[in-house]
Parts: C-alpha cells; sequence; structure tokens
C-alpha cells in the first residue's frame, strides 16, 4: 500500500537538495580560494629560496618543488569542476521552485543563482567576464607553467638527464588536468541540456 502523495512534501524536498547543494558549492569555492592562497604562499617561500638551491635544498630534490603545485593545480580543477556541475543542479531545482512561486518569467531570470551563471559562466557570459574568468585560469597556468620551468632550468645543469623525466611527468601533469577541465566543461553542457536549461 502506497501513502498518497503530498505536494509539499516535493516541495521541501527539493529546496532541502537546493539548499545543501548551494551550501556545498560555497564550501568548494572557499577551498579553492584557500587552496590558491597555499599555491601562492608555496611558490613565493620556496622562490624567496631560490639562491639557496643546492645547499638548503638540494638539487636532487629542487625538481620536486614544482609537483605540489600541479597537486594544487589538479585539485583545484576537480573543485571548480565540481562547483561547476552543482551549478546545473541548483539552477534546475531554482527553475522548480521558482516556477512554483508564480513569479514572471523576466523576474525569474534575475533572481536567485540565474543572475551569477550569467556572470561566472564561461560559455554564457558577456565577453568582459569571459575575458576576465580566461584570465584568471589561464594565470593559474602560466603561474605554475612558469614557476616549473623556472625551477627546472634552475635544476638542469645540476641533475642531468633527470631533468627529461621531470619535464615528462609535469607534461603530463598539465595535459592531465586541461583534458579534465576540457572534459568537466562538456559534462556540465550536457547536463544543462539534459535539465532543461
Amino acid at each position: 500500500m502506497t501513502s498518497p502523495t503530498n505536494p509539499n512534501s516535493n516541495i521541501d524536498a527539493i529546496t532541502a537538495v537546493y539548499s545543501s547543494t548551494r551550501a556545498d558549492n560555497s564550501s568548494i569555492m572557499n577551498i579553492g580560494l584557500a587552496l590558491v592562497g597555499v599555491g601562492a604562499t608555496y611558490a613565493v617561500g620556496t622562490l624567496a629560496f631560490a639562491d639557496k638551491f643546492g645547499s638548503v635544498i638540494p638539487w636532487n630534490l629542487v625538481p620536486a618543488l614544482p609537483l605540489l603545485m600541479w597537486m594544487i593545480a589538479a585539485f583545484h580543477s576537480q573543485l571548480t569542476i565540481c562547483a561547476m556541475l552543482n551549478a546545473v543542479t541548483i539552477q534546475r531545482l531554482e527553475k522548480e521552485l521558482l516556477l512554483r512561486t508564480g513569479l514572471a518569467q523576466s523576474i525569474r531570470d534575475v533572481i536567485g543563482y540565474t543572475p551569477t551563471e550569467k556572470i561566472m559562466n564561461i560559455m554564457i557570459s558577456r565577453w568582459p567576464h569571459k575575458i576576465t574568468t580566461a584570465i584568471t585560469y589561464v594565470g593559474v597556468f602560466v603561474v605554475v607553467g612558469g614557476y616549473t620551468a623556472y625551477v627546472l632550468v634552475k635544476a638542469s645543469a645540476h641533475i642531468g638527464g633527470m631533468i627529461y623525466v621531470y619535464g615528462a611527468i609535469y607534461a603530463g601533469a598539465a595535459v592531465a588536468v586541461l583534458w579534465a577541465w576540457q572534459d568537466g566543461l562538456q559534462q556540465s553542457e550536457d547536463n544543462k541540456r539534459e535539465a532543461g536549461l
């Protein structure tokens, strides 16, 4: 025997999922910002000792310094992709909740998560926001790639052929992060289409 469906229970369930997903997205963004801070502090801190490479930090360890930067870049990309996918959930649930309010479409389009998405989503934002978003994420690659290149150049005269091993490792990390970004953007667009957004 099934119990009758209470329309309010559907709204309560949608609201609960909506609220928890919004909170999750907020946490993801806070963690992402903290990671950027950790990466910047690490880069500045290790570069401050660049003149001591070989003494304070042995030459055989110097080429490993960028590993943390690439781990941060990879994890940050995963967090950002999760935030993008959460954004699809938030938009779809918010659309459902706002439909039940009886507000005009013109009002629904300018409240809630939708206006934020029009700024943060590079796929639908206007050109000034596309450019600043690109600067943000390309900037991360420039900083991480530049840091890596600088460290490897400094170490190259001291570690022989191992420079190529480290170069291949970091090139592989760059490809993996870029591939994850491309796949995440595609998955986000696929999810939007399936959600009717």
